[in-house]
């Protein structure tokens, strides 16, 4: 028997009697309330009415002594939790300690955990007449679930990241030849036939699967960004122009930013998609009209508040997306990141929105944070690394120099509907085309033709052998060979070596005919270093260091 008795004689040693291995000693318990350990407690009647409560209980309850004494224990609680502070009662009751965890809101309505344990209490070893009374201590562990919910859920959307990338990958494949044959049947049929405009449809509905692709692969942090330095207050009013146009009448919407020289490090187009989203977000949670206000400032994190947001101390650019609009319950708020999460019903869009918002701040080093409460309106903040002064200018695309006709080209693809495809739009464009499907056969087609001037190849492949190890082996022999790296994972260009500082080119998947003609005419026409004096292994990309 777990009890803690009370006597009513005093005792020259201590005060307690012990009883079992799991005994209270009353002399330390009494001086952790004192220090304010133990502070959140009360004590109950035998038959689970309150008859004391310390301040800390009465603060949360909202209620003063009074209002408290004699009401029922188990009706406290929300009612969700009964069940087992009730089961936690009977035990204390029947003279066991008795422990369970459950949440209460606060007078201002926020979720707070306790961790309670319920001791039974006797006096002299003898028991009342009417029951045991009780003793509860509570613990705040609110921090604490917090803490395991955002571990939890970083764990959730990792794994969701993991299986969306796969099957965007896989899915980039299949546009990637549907789009390129729908665009060559389309160029074949006669302009304005009915055939011709059902090609034009279904070149309209891949385009439209190839961008949800890329939503996808923004959730999960597998798109390609440019980040550079970005005016805030320019792009503020450029986001205000934009969604203007989208917002009803009944809307205002107001865009400031702190500074007139307030810079961050970002992609500019996926930055003013972003803002643009959360705009568009914020207005459908107004119904019936009312304000959004789009701001920027700058922040200075460091010790608590950058750890509690994930970041590395130093300085952050805040977007703040704020409206008056129906809010959202707590546990909307924790999914509202999730893919595919939405609360517009089937026809109010893919719920990608916000997914796609909290990938680019998740790959730009920044974060995304969510306040909201039901009929109070949503504050959405982006954090984003700041950047110390303006771009200096920008950079045009050079026109591309089409090579000659006569290049041969190896394409090395795994996926046979994608080498199929693929295949037939560099015949189409005048090319002479060597397939394989795997590196060893590659290596050896390459052997069997000194003429082939570029390595077109997917980045993975079976046979543990992928793009970019087959372009590093390809030119050990020859080093002249030009390499063009094509993925669903967009992500791969950078960490496996595709881009400038390797010199091999980069063809995200999907890609249409005008796109493939591009890249292959630049891989050819650029100048490589060799790739073989480069690591083999794969490795992270370099982190950017806070500006």
């Amino acid at each position: 028997m777990s009890v803690l008795e009370l006597s009513t004689e005093p005792h020259d040693a201590d005060l307690t009697h012990l009883h079992g291995s799991e005994a209270i000693d009353l002399v330390a318990f009494c001086r952790s309330m004192l220090r304010g350990e133990l502070g959140s407690a009360l004590t109950l009647t035998p038959d689970g009415s309150v008859d004391f409560a310390s301040p800390p209980v009465l603060a949360h309850l909202g209620r003063d002594a009074a209002q408290v004494a004699g009401a029922q224990w188990v009706s406290l609680w929300p009612q969700p939790e009964r069940r087992k502070v009730q089961d936690a009662t009977d035990t204390a009751r029947g003279g066991q300690i008795a422990r369970f965890q459950a949440s209460s809101p606060t007078i201002e309505g926020a979720p707070r955990w306790w961790d309670v344990i319920i001791y039974p209490l006797s006096i002299d070893a003898g028991q009342l007449p009417e029951g045991r009374r009780m003793l509860a201590v509570f613990r705040n562990i609110t921090a604490l679930r917090e803490g395991q919910e955002k571990l939890a859920q970083s764990a959730r959307l990792e794994a969701l990241g993991q299986l969306t990338g796969g099957v965007a990958h896989d899915f980039n494949n299949l546009l990637t030849v549907i789009l390129g044959a729908t665009e060559t049947l389309a160029a074949e049929l006669p302009p304005g036939s009915e055939h011709r405009g059902l090609a034009e449809v279904s070149l309209q509905a891949a385009e439209r699967g190839a961008d949800l692709v890329r939503r996808l692969l923004a959730f999960c942090r597998h798109q390609s960004l440019e980040p550079q330095s970005v005016d805030c207050s320019g792009m503020l009013a450029s986001v205000q122009a934009l969604a203007e146009r989208l917002l009803r009448a009944d809307i205002d919407l107001r865009a400031r930013a702190a500074s007139a020289h307030l810079y961050c490090n970002a992609d500019r187009a996926e930055l003013e998609s972003a803002l643009l989203n959360l705009c568009i977000n914020a207005r459908d949670a107004m119904p019936s009209g009312g304000a959004i206000s789009l701001e920027a400032e700058g922040v200075l994190l460091a010790g608590k508040a950058a750890r509690h947001l994930g970041l590395k101390p130093g300085p952050f650019v805040a977007f703040t997306v704020r409206d008056t609009g129906i809010g959202m319950s707590p546990e909307v708020a924790r999914r509202a990141i999730e893919p595919f999460f939405t609360t517009k019903g089937l026809a109010g869009g893919n719920g990608l929105g916000l997914s796609t918002v909290y990938g680019f701040a998740q790959q730009s080093g920044g974060c995304l944070t969510i306040a909201s409460k039901p009929r109070r309106g949503t504050t959405v903040r982006l954090y984003l690394p700041r950047a110390a002064d303006a771009v200096q200018g920008q950079l045009e695309l050079a026109a591309v120099r089409t090579e000659t006709t006569a290049s041969h080209v190896l394409l090395v693809e795994d996926d046979l509907l994608v080498r199929t495809q693929a295949g037939r739009l560099l015949t189409g464009l005048g090319y002479r085309v060597t397939v394989a499907d795997d590196g060893p056969s590659a290596l050896a087609a390459l052997e069997g033709a000194e003429d082939i001037s570029l390595l077109m190849t997917d980045m993975v492949m079976p046979g543990g052998m992928n793009g970019r190890e087959l372009a590093i082996r390809a030119r050990r022999n020859r080093p002249s060979l030009k390499v063009l790296l094509t993925s669903g994972y967009t992500e791969e260009a950078s960490p496996l070596g595709a881009g400038p500082d390797t010199g091999a080119g980069f063809l995200p998947k999907p890609y249409r005919r005008a796109q493939l003609a591009e890249a292959v005419s630049a891989a050819l026409s650029r100048s490589q270093p060799f790739l073989a004096n480069r690591s083999t292994t794969r490795q992270s990309p370099p982190e950017r260091p806070v500006q």
